[in-house]
């Protein structure tokens, strides 16, 4: 009998069953953290990244649902200002979200 590892018996369940699995205890949840360059990036850093936890749509889910202290506007007096995102924040809102 061949073994599979954790990752491979999730994506062989989603692709039959169509739905979303978690195999695995905390401590591969820790594995699935994000390592940033900087404390504070803009949006066009993180997508730079190509992190594919870190979708587009990741991210405008953070502006329009978290806490100003993960994600803020450079200058919110101005309509166009680049957002600016608080990574360590960030991540611990992506973890739990």
């Amino acid at each position: 009998m061949e073994r599979i590892t954790a990752d491979e018996a999730v994506q062989m369940l989603e692709h039959f069953t169509g739905k979303r699995y978690q195999i695995g205890s905390q401590k591969e949840k820790a594995r699935m953290r994000i390592e940033y360059p900087k404390r504070y990036m803009r949006k066009s850093e993180i997508l730079a990244m190509k992190n594919p936890l870190l979708g587009e749509n990741v991210l405008e889910r953070a502006v329009m649902y978290a806490p100003e202290s993960v994600v803020r506007k450079i200058d919110p007096r101005k309509k166009n200002s680049p957002l600016v995102f608080d990574t360590v924040e960030l991540e611990k809102w992506r973890v739990n979200h």
